[in-house]
């Protein structure tokens, strides 16, 4: 990714992205902090690479994926996001064994994580894993993932006839601005997106 990344830069002035999607196999620290560095923010699901300890928390506190733990060691719930305090947290709806035993409760209700004041953005990212946000951002995968789908079908990505870095390199060229011709040709013709174009999407780099 970093390398996709520097090339993409260095090749087209205008990208400067807000975002920066891709599947759990480009999480790792050095990718997130490559997007950051450019300013973007990364929205990748994260993989469980953490050294546990014996209640299987991470520091005794975070769950794998970043997520707080009330005092009874249940993962607790996002609620939202405030720019100046961070992430809010709170205990899971059905409580745990520490809360109002015997009239008192033990177990803190709310949480309050800043991300910001942690040094690991691939576990504490600035978009909760948990927000809707972070999960609408991440669908929009799939309008990427149908292009593909229709490269490799209907213009034989899968099954190449030529031999060669460059001549591969033409045909993903050459692929690529037909589709799009196509885009274009079903836009002007006053095909609109949702019923037959759904597979589309209005750019691809």
């Amino acid at each position: 990714m970093p390398s996709l990344l520097e090339h993409a830069a260095e090749t087209h002035s205008w990208f400067k992205p807000e975002y920066v999607l891709a599947d759990r196999g480009y999480d790792s620290v050095r990718c997130h902090r490559e997007v950051l560095r450019r300013g973007a923010q990364p929205i990748i699901p994260i993989r469980n690479m953490v050294k546990k300890n014996q209640d299987g928390l991470w520091e005794g506190i975070y769950t794998y994926d970043g997520i707080p733990t009330c005092l009874g060691k249940l993962p607790m719930e996002y609620v939202r996001t405030d720019p100046r305090l961070g992430h809010l947290y709170r205990c899971p709806g059905e409580g745990c064994h520490l809360q109002g035993r015997k009239g008192v409760v033990y177990c803190r209700d709310t949480f309050w994580l800043d991300h910001s004041k942690m040094d690991d953005p691939r576990r504490f990212p600035a978009i909760s894993r948990q927000s809707q946000e972070w999960k609408d951002l991440y669908d929009r995968r799939q309008s990427i993932e149908r292009v593909f789908k229709s490269l490799k079908e209907s213009r034989r990505l899968n099954s190449h006839c030529v031999r060669g870095l460059r001549r591969i390199a033409l045909h993903n060229s050459m692929s690529m601005m037909s589709f799009q011709a196509t885009v274009l040709l079903r836009t002007r013709s006053g095909v609109r997106p949702g019923e037959t174009m759904r597979w589309q999407v209005r750019k691809v780099a």
